[in-house]
């Protein structure tokens, strides 16, 4: 297995080189090709998983079976943290978008890097508030009563924040599947987009949908 620089993954962040290099040989990687599911939903929690390379979406299904977006991961993401420390069962599915690599922890190497290690402690904590907030801002996007509102909301949810305030949606997943979160359709996504590229309130870059003007959004979502 190649070695994986895990100083960059935020669950690590400012762990001494020693303990990373001690957690590298604990890893196990795998390899998902796109759309094979990564977890199931009701599997045991056996392992924590880290996203090495790749995309993935974590997934739920509403009462007649349809899927609901719930968050997408990006390489440096770990996950499957919630039903591994409360020992549950898996709550969502986490399907890979795209060729994926995925390191996995065992449970009990991970439980005891909890316990021994303060800092990768507070580092887990602050995952689990951001991640509170990061869902009830979700739950507010799916609250607004109109598809435009909730494209405007998924966007600004989907941001990251960067130097000088500049917000970024990066990896700016296909119309289709930001239609799948907003729970509406393609064309509607479509023709928002273009909108409010043209209002100067978004800016294509590529992958990347810079955020010209978020006041612009935020205003029409309070």
């Amino acid at each position: 297995m190649d070695k994986i620089d895990l100083s960059h993954f935020p669950l690590f962040r400012n762990v001494p080189e020693s303990t990373l290099s001690n957690i590298q040989k604990k890893l196990k990687v795998r390899l998902y090709p796109k759309k094979t599911v990564i977890l199931k939903k009701g599997e045991p929690s056996r392992h924590l998983l880290f996203l090495v390379s790749g995309q993935a979406d974590i997934i739920d299904f509403d009462s007649e079976g349809g899927e609901v977006w719930i968050a997408t991961l990006e390489p440096g993401d770990h996950f499957g943290e919630l039903a591994l420390i409360l020992n549950e069962p898996r709550s969502a599915d986490v399907i890979a978008t795209s060729p994926s690599s995925v390191a996995f922890l065992s449970k009990n190497e991970a439980l005891s890097l909890l316990t021994e290690h303060p800092i990768i402690a507070r580092n887990m904590m602050e995952h689990l508030a951001l991640t509170i907030k990061q869902q009830n801002l979700h739950l507010h996007m799916l609250n607004q009563p109109s598809a435009t509102e909730r494209i405007k909301a998924l966007l600004l949810l989907k941001a990251r924040r960067y130097a000088g305030d500049l917000l970024v949606v990066e990896n700016l997943p296909s119309q289709a599947q930001l239609a799948k979160m907003a729970n509406t359709s393609r064309e509607t996504v479509s023709r928002t987009l273009a909108k409010l590229c043209r209002e100067g309130v978004l800016e294509k870059d590529y992958k990347r949908l810079i955020i010209r003007k978020p006041d612009a959004l935020m205003e029409s979502n309070e």
